[in-house]
């Protein structure tokens, strides 16, 4: 039995070589393939439905439709990752060029600092470059003061196809009295670029904690809602 990884499936397939050419269990013959994907003096037989598009196996992992052939470490279905594997945080200390002219911290550098550690958590998941495409309505609970270590609290939350949802949670801390005040969140959503600059697949989101699976039924939620607007 060998391992051939098919993008966009729900788990990596498990292919037969077949002397017959003929298919076995779940998988059946791909009716596009090309000579990259026959391995000589037999067929391959591979988890694709009738019209499916086979690419090359150099073309792993590059493209954002189905490929084949090989194992794809950029595939959707290979390598799932948690959401403590992404995880980052950034912080800074608040200095007086921060400020605006009512002498607490502009609010566009806030969001700023969000994008970014948002954007690491999702480089850190989907392991390619990544282009925000929409940010979810942002409230300023509280100023950030100057003089106070900012804290952005990055975690992926749902993942779609090439498409992954990041929850940024600020935090403003007084390092002399002690006090940590929650000033905003929100959520990004970014999509994963090949090295064409074209969306490609990220892997799955495994969550391990309740409240992870919670976030990610929302977030599956909350994506529906976006690409109904589109």
């Amino acid at each position: 039995m060998v391992s051939y990884h098919v993008g966009f499936a729900p788990q990596p397939l498990v292919c037969r070589r077949l002397g017959s050419g003929r298919p076995v269990g779940l998988v059946e013959l791909c009716p596009r393939a090309v000579a990259g994907l026959v391995v000589s003096p037999c067929s391959l037989a591979l988890g694709f439905s009738p019209g499916a598009e086979c690419v090359p196996p150099e073309s792993c992992g590059r493209r954002s439709h189905l490929v084949c052939g090989v194992e794809c470490t950029h595939n959707w279905a290979v390598n799932p990752k948690t959401p403590s594997a992404s995880h980052s945080t950034l912080h800074q200390y608040m200095m007086p060029e921060h400020a605006n002219p009512g002498g607490s911290v502009h609010g566009g550098l806030i969001m700023k600092m969000m994008d970014e550690a948002g954007a690491i958590a999702a480089m850190r998941h989907a392991q390619r470059r990544v282009v925000t495409i929409a940010v979810d309505s942002m409230t300023f609970k509280s100023p950030v003061e100057v003089g106070q270590l900012v804290t952005m609290d990055a975690r992926v939350t749902y993942v779609g196809k090439t498409s992954l949802e990041v929850s940024v949670r600020v935090l403003a801390e007084d390092p002399v009295a002690g006090t940590v005040t929650h000033t905003n969140s929100a959520y990004l959503v970014y999509v994963a670029l090949d090295d064409d600059l074209r969306p490609t697949a990220v892997p799955a989101l495994t969550p391990e904690t309740e409240e992870e699976r919670v976030q990610y039924e929302a977030g599956r939620e909350r994506q529906a809602k976006r690409t109904a607007k589109t």
